[in-house]
């Protein structure tokens, strides 16, 4: 295994503990407690799969039609009045400066 898709296992692993983790703090809340936001936990686990098959096919995670893709899929996935703005713009720039910020 290359050490660039080593780097996106890794990082899957990560998203996914952290969903484990808010499934578990879900499970035991106190009732009337509302639900964390799951359509930004879905988002955050489809970019990590999208990019371990990427990284399996051989598809430079520096390629501009890559880069453009994800974008795309943070627009079609995004609500813009209910979801965390901030969030969606740290996941463009993400996106577009990688790691070289």
């Amino acid at each position: 295994m290359s050490a660039e898709l080593a780097a996106r296992v890794t990082a899957a692993a990560a998203v996914a503990a952290d969903f484990d983790r808010e499934v578990d703090a879900y499970l035991d809340r106190p009732p009337g407690t509302a639900a964390p936001d799951y359509s930004r936990w879905a988002f955050r686990m489809r970019a990590e799969v999208r990019s371990l098959i990427d990284g399996i096919a051989g598809i430079p995670a520096d390629d501009p039609a890559q880069k453009l893709a994800a974008i795309r899929t943070l627009f079609q996935t995004f609500c813009w009045e209910t979801d965390d703005q901030q969030y969606a713009l740290e996941q463009i720039e993400e996106i577009v400066h990688g790691d070289d910020q």
